[in-house]
């Protein structure tokens, strides 16, 4: 709740040794920037609106502010087995359309990178990027036309979902919003659904169309690829199938060979990408400002024990 905090107290007995701290507090609170130039705080999260200042040579918080990418993409979902999605042409026109360096300059003010692809940078796996989804204006109209749907009512019809309950959409959907109607001519209606809803009704597969995130647990492709693309799985809110992707994600499960494995995954992630199931859109950046008297932090990628590590200059 907000205003409340928790405070965790070190572990004297702790196997790997104590912490360097006595205890660690986390707040609950906005204006975690404020409070940190007010000296309340040691470390705060620097949103997009504040990440220019940050940057900025200038600025008192230059010196003190750090960024460093996380284990999470921002993608939109596609369900294939409903119309006009469950035409692969479709699905690419609508990747294609979506200018996504020009949101994150101009809307995020460069506080995510831009994910060309689905396993996030820094993970054994990552692959670099991939030409099949780059902005081309051209191209997706080109590929809108030539699908079976070209023409059809339900082009006219299609809904977007989105987790919260604002009065307005964020402006990262509305930016996308209006590439697909000078792009593609296309009116997409936006709806937001209370987050607790919107979950519930995506694991049940209610919906035609998308945004959420995933945030790897561990640093490997497997805990994404697998996951939510395996026709099986439970998390594959797509719908998605494929047997050769099926069959290519069983055998990596069990291959001993490291480079054979990376192999698999690079082979298994192009042929989701040419399937286009997904659009993935940023990969995520931790922006944060540390005072220099914290010694031993660095933002964390995933969920670790950093906080053993974290000390104090007296």
């Amino acid at each position: 709740q907000l205003g409340q905090e928790i405070i965790l107290e070190s572990n004297s007995r702790y196997h790997l040794g104590a912490p360097l701290v006595e205890s660690v507090q986390i707040r609950f609170a906005g204006g975690g920037l404020t409070q940190y130039e007010n000296n309340e705080i040691d470390i705060a999260e620097v949103s997009s609106f504040d990440i220019e200042r940050a940057r900025d040579p200038s600025s008192n918080l230059n010196s003190e502010f750090i960024t460093r990418g996380t284990l999470d993409v921002t993608y939109l979902g596609f369900n294939v087995e409903q119309p006009p999605f469950d035409d692969p042409l479709v699905r690419r026109a609508f990747a294609k359309s979506i200018d996504r360096q020009t949101i994150i300059e101009v809307v995020l003010n460069g506080a995510v990178a831009k994910a060309d692809g689905i396993v996030p940078t820094g993970v054994p796996g990552f692959f670099g990027d991939r030409n099949e989804l780059q902005f081309d204006d051209l191209e997706s109209r080109f590929l809108l036309s030539q699908s079976r749907y070209f023409g059809s009512p339900l082009l006219d019809n299609i809904r977007i979902t989105l987790p919260g309950s604002g009065a307005t959409p964020p402006s990262v959907i509305e930016a996308i919003r209006q590439m697909w109607r000078t792009h593609l001519e296309l009116e997409i209606e936006i709806q937001q659904v209370e987050t607790a809803t919107f979950f519930s009704e995506l694991d049940q597969g209610l919906y035609q169309f998308f945004i959420i995130g995933w945030v790897l647990d561990y640093p490997d492709p497997e805990n994404i690829l697998d996951l939510l693309f395996h026709s099986r799985s439970l998390q594959n809110n797509t719908s998605y199938g494929n047997s050769t992707v099926d069959s290519l994600l069983e055998n990596a499960r069990v291959e001993q060979d490291p480079e054979k494995r990376l192999a698999t995954y690079k082979e298994i992630e192009e042929l989701i990408i040419a399937d286009a199931p997904w659009i993935p859109l940023f990969f995520g950046q931790s922006n944060q400002v540390v005072k220099p008297y914290v010694k031993g932090y660095t933002p964390p990628r995933s969920i670790i024990p950093y906080l053993r590590y974290i000390g104090l200059d007296e």
